[in-house]
This record gives C-alpha cells, sequence and structure tokens, in this order.
C-alpha cells in the first residue's frame, strides 16, 4: 500500500524539564508513485504546545521514493502542567492525513480535576430552525480537563432525548470557557422543554448538572410585535404576540386572547420556569378577518394559586387585498370579448362571401365597407390586446412591490 511514513513514529522524554528544549530528527518517506507536496503541522489534540514546537523544514516536495529529515524541537513550557503530555506531529498530502510523528513525557505531581459548569442557557426556536446550547465552564484544576459534553431534554420529568457529544473538548487549567453546543428541535412537537447538561473527563468523572427550559413555537415568517401597540396585518393572515412574564418560582400559566367583536379566540396554557423571564408566544387566527380595526385583548394568569395577572392590548389593522389584479382580470376579459366579436364578424363575413360576391353593385359597396371596419377593428383589437397584456404584467409587479414594502413597513 503506497503511503506517507514518518521514522521513527515515536519518542519520548524520560525526565522532562520545563524551560528546556528538546531536539528530534525524524524521516519523512515518500512511498507513493507520484510527486507529494508535504505539509507538516502540530494537530489540534496538542494545540497548546504548538507555540513551543517548530518544525524544519514545515513544507516540501518529495519525489517517489524520496525522503526528507525533519527537526523537531519542543520546549517544555515552565508552567505546564503535571499529568502526561503527547505532542503530534502530522504530515498532509493532497488533503490526505496521514499516521503523526508523537513525542511523549509526563510531568510529575500532585493532580486536581475539578471541572465545574457555571451556566446553560437555551433560546426558544422553532421545529424548523436548529438551536444553540450556550454553557459556560470554569477548569478550578490544575490539569487539563479533556471532556464531553451530555445533554438530556425533557418534557417535565422525563426524558424524551439524549444527545452525548462526539468531540472531545480540552479545557486548560485556571480558565474559563464559553461554549455553544447544535441541538435540532426537528423531531419535538411544539411545547415547553428543558435541556440538561453535564460534561465527562478524566476517566468518567462528572461535571455538576444544570438546566433550562425553552420554548419549541410553531415556525411563522411574520414579525415580532412584542413592545408594541399597534401591528398591522394582511387580509388573511394570522397573527403573532409575545408577552414576556417573570415570576420567582416555577409555575403553570393560562392565557386567553380574543379580538373584540369577533368570535376569534384563543386558549392556551403552559410552563414557565424559575427566577427568569419568560417570552409566550401565540397565534391568534385572525385569517377570517374583514379589512379593518380591531382590538386583541389577551390575558395571562399564574402564580401558585393562579393570582398573578399580565395583560396586552394591541390595536390590529387589517389591510385589504388589492383590487388591482381582479380589474386587469375584468379588464382581459373584456378584451378577449372583443376579440371573440371581430373573429364572429369575420366568420360572418365569410360566410356570406359567396352570396356577396353574386350580389348586385350596391350590395358589394356595403360588403367592401364592412371588411374595412372588420380590418380596422381589428387592428385595434391587436393594439388594445398588446397594451392590456403590458398592463396585467406592470399590475402583477406593482401587486408584489406593494405586498413586500406593506410587509417591511407594518
Amino acid at each position: 500500500m503506497f503511503a506517507l511514513t514518518i521514522t521513527p513514529a515515536s519518542a519520548s522524554i524520560p525526565n522532562p524539564k520545563p524551560g528546556e528544549e528538546y531536539d528530534f530528527i525524524v524521516t519523512v518517506i515518500n512511498d507513493q508513485p507520484g510527486e507529494v507536496q508535504v505539509e507538516l503541522s502540530v494537530d489540534p489534540a496538542s494545540f497548546y504546545l504548538a507555540p513551543y514546537t517548530s518544525l524544519s523544514p514545515s513544507s516540501f516536495t518529495l519525489s517517489p521514493d524520496e525522503k526528507i529529515n525533519v527537526n523537531v524541537a519542543l520546549r517544555i513550557p515552565k508552567d505546564i502542567s503535571p499529568e502526561e503530555h503527547i505532542l503530534y506531529v502530522v504530515p498532509f498530502s493532497s488533503g490526505q492525513r496521514w499516521s503523526p510523528f508523537e513525542v511523549s513525557f509526563t510531568i510529575p505531581g500532585n493532580q486536581v480535576h475539578n471541572l465545574t459548569l457555571k451556566r446553560v442557557e437555551v433560546p426558544d426556536t422553532t421545529q424548523k430552525e436548529a438551536t444553540h446550547i450556550d454553557v459556560e465552564l470554569f477548569n478550578h484544576g490544575n490539569v487539563i480537563a479533556r471532556a464531553v459534553p451530555h445533554i438530556e431534554i425533557l418534557k417535565g420529568d422525563t426524558i424524551i432525548d439524549t444527545v452525548d457529544g462526539k468531540r472531545e473538548f480540552l479545557f486548560m487549567p485556571g480558565k474559563d470557557y464559553n461554549l455553544s453546543i447544535l441541538y435540532d428541535p426537528a423531531n419535538l412537537p411544539l411545547g415547553f422543554y428543558k435541556a440538561r447538561v453535564h460534561f465527562t473527563y478524566a476517566d468518567w468523572r462528572f461535571t455538576n448538572s444544570l438546566e433550562d427550559g425553552f420554548q419549541v413555537k410553531k415556525y411563522s415568517n411574520l414579525k415580532d410585535f412584542e413592545g408594541t401597540s399597534q401591528v398591522s396585518i394582511m387580509e388573511g393572515e394570522s397573527l403573532e404576540v409575545e408577552m414576556a412574564i417573570t415570576y420567582a418560582s416555577a409555575t403553570e400559566y393560562s392565557l386567553e386572547a380574543e379580538v373584540e367583536g369577533t368570535d376569534v379566540t384563543l386558549n392556551q396554557e403552559g410552563f414557565i420556569e424559575a427566577g427568569e423571564q419568560k417570552v409566550v408566544s401565540f397565534e391568534m387566527p385572525t385569517e377570517s378577518l374583514k379589512p379593518g380595526k380591531y382590538t386583541l385583548k389577551a390575558t395571562i394568569i399564574y402564580g401558585e394559586d393562579f393570582n398573578q395577572k399580565a395583560e396586552k392590548t394591541l390595536t390590529i389593522q387589517v389591510k385589504p387585498k388589492s383590487s388591482a389584479l381582479k380589474n386587469a382580470g375584468i379588464g382581459l376579459a373584456l378584451v378577449l370579448f372583443a376579440g371573440i366579436l371581430i373573429k364572429s364578424f369575420q366568420a360572418a363575413r365569410h360566410g356570406r362571401e359567396g352570396t356577396a360576391r353574386s350580389s348586385t353593385g350596391r350590395r358589394s359597396w356595403r360588403r367592401r365597407r364592412l371588411e374595412r371596419k372588420l380590418l380596422k377593428a381589428q387592428e385595434r383589437y391587436s393594439r388594445l390586446e398588446r397594451e392590456m397584456k403590458d398592463l396585467i404584467s406592470s399590475t402583477q409587479k406593482f401587486i408584489g412591490d406593494s405586498n413586500l414594502f406593506l410587509h417591511e413597513k407594518f
């Protein structure tokens, strides 16, 4: 099998001393049938040693069966942690990663493992949008924490989904880290959930667990009207509304909303997480409202004894759909009708042509006059048909631009 090889494959430093530099000579051999361009670099698994490593040369070209000696110099950091460390030097050629050269050494000392999860935050999302679970960790220990995340998604107290991380993250001692982990809620029904997070590290040690609640909402391309008192929608559209609630303890809530003077109502129940401001989202089925101005009133009752209340009032302006397209359609129908009449006259002319030829001169001039009139009418019809098609095209573009403007404006 053709390959790019490094020999020796590994080396060790028996009694490493922080602050001192150690040199190694390795040979890179091209066992492939063609010429290759080779790049050497420090692997991300030992990224913290990269600033203390030099490779000479780090880039070169090898012909078939050619080899080259490379000097790998490693200066051990003075403040390096008391544990085993491995430097990985990886060769690449044509996008292919080959087996690395490894330098291992162990710094003696008492090890303290203490990785702490400080914060977990999960924003609300929809079934069509991947969300991110934001976490903050601090490594209070004196060794590197090589940790893998574990996530549980709960509905109430029931675990309905789990995500085990496949990537190992390195957290250096004495440092604070912020990390975002992607999560796809596509399989979650609409509702309220909690994400519980912890990390495993150092031979199955566990960090503390933290959790945060989030809503999976119905996807909507409508605007967020939080904080406004008047909104505009087009006839036939629904309206999405959000209300913010703050409560010291976890609580259930009950929502009642109505558009006054209509039969458009909504009842919704849910759960509010403790100690944080939460946004309650609901979508009013306003598709049946005719153009005009309406008042929406929404009330949320919550608290241990449902003795807390939040209210919101919105003025809704339902704008009519443009009638320009309808008028354009009527105009086209009139043009087509005129065309049918002209074609009927033409058919009548051809049907009577034989009779006209055998008629007297008195009827012949009438036929010629009728033909001239029909010809002029046909020309006017063709011109009118072209103008009406242009008008319809312009009208449709105007309607599209107008609707886009209204959505952006309101």
